[in-house]
């Protein structure tokens, strides 16, 4: 519920669903129904600002309608959704709730029509950690969907940079202890390969955030696979501006170290990885409207997100003047999907430190 009143995340979504029924609507000659799937609708609040789109549309009366399918596989959701369509007076005759997994949906389900535009919210921290893209391209590629069906996100870019946090490292250490899903503790060696998303605080983002990789609906390839390898070079502000790695660079400070001496003051101690992402949720020529939680470009007010926080097993000692290079694939067998990661410290072509490849499969 607190995430729903998000008032960044939901205005730019209704952003885009505008942009996208004006385009489409834009070469309109005669009366045209919109199809519009919002798919993991949850408790709804997407349903309405896919209405309010419409709405602002102020398209002239008998050009166009729309039809929307609240598709949710949650039962729990699906009947408080059903209580919406019966009892809510703006969604009464636009809105049908589908139960359904999105990636068995049929145009039965969707009493015969074509989607024209998938409307989601199945982001993670990561951008792709919570599998849209294994849930949306087959929806994409589904006889529900037209080759010029629009996707909203259209695509969205994974950002990783390194961290310092004793904080997020002892926290990381004490999952060790916590029973899992009602069954024995993690252990320490599972702990500290797990992925955690934090609320930083006590942490320092010691380098820009650099992008890992894109996914796009419909995708360009059909692998679902990644792999990135990042050169994070010596920063002599040591990333100052980025923070905690939660929010927006602070012009403020960047104005301050960018003053700072071209070399190093001294050495870091590595804690692990802090990942987010940047969404675009629709392009068409120079208009744009995306969503971010990466520090370079961060959506101010959004707070939906938090970054995800991959550990070291151990802390990764950078000296003065050190490179760090990191290495992130992203991995799937057999219905599963899973990260896996490492980094290395070199100087002048000397291996300082390493750790191992965490989560390994």
């Amino acid at each position: 519920e607190t995430f729903e009143k998000d008032p960044i995340k939901y205005s730019k979504y209704q952003e885009a669903v505008y942009l996208a029924l004006k385009d489409g609507l834009g070469t309109l000659t005669g009366p045209k129904l919109v199809t519009i799937a919002v798919v993991g609708a949850g408790r709804g609040p997407l349903v309405m600002r896919a209405i309010r789109a419409f709405q602002q549309l102020q398209a002239p009366p008998g050009t166009a309608t729309v039809k929307i399918f609240a598709v949710e596989k949650n039962p729990s959701a699906v009947v408080y959704l059903q209580s919406m369509a019966r009892h809510n007076h703006e969604w009464a005759g636009l809105v049908s709730v589908v139960q359904a997994d999105a990636r068995s949906l049929t145009r039965t389900m969707l009493e015969g029509h074509q989607i024209d535009i998938v409307v989601s919210e199945l982001l993670g921290s990561f951008g792709d950690n919570e599998l849209s893209p294994e849930c949306l391209d087959p929806l994409l590629a589904s006889p529900c969907c037209k080759p010029t069906t629009v996707s909203i996100p259209m695509h969205y870019t994974s950002f990783l940079a390194p961290v310092s946090s004793i904080r997020l490292h002892t926290e990381a250490k004490q999952q060790a202890q916590v029973p899992h899903e009602g069954a024995q503790p993690l252990g320490i060696q599972r702990a500290m390969e797990t992925s955690y998303v934090v609320r930083t605080h006590a942490a320092s983002q010691t380098h820009a955030e650099q992008p890992c990789w894109v996914f796009h609906h419909p995708p360009r390839t059909p692998s679902k696979e990644r792999v990135v390898h990042l050169e994070f070079a010596p920063d002599p502000t040591f990333a100052a501006a980025s923070g905690c790695g939660y929010g927006g660079v602070d012009p403020a400070i960047a104005s301050i170290i960018g003053q700072a001496p071209a070399t190093a003051t001294g050495p870091i101690v590595l804690h692990g990885l802090l990942g987010s992402f940047t969404a675009v949720l629709y392009a068409r020529g120079d208009v744009l409207c995306e969503i971010s939680i990466a520090p370079h470009r961060f959506s101010k007010d959004m707070f939906s997100w938090f970054p995800i926080y991959f550990p070291f097993r151990e802390p990764l000692q950078v000296p003065s003047q050190s490179n760090v290079s990191v290495s992130m694939w992203r991995k799937t067998s057999e219905g599963r999907v899973w990260y896996e990661w490492c980094a290395k410290v070199h100087r002048k072509g000397e291996i300082i430190d390493m750790t191992a490849i965490h989560n390994t499969n």
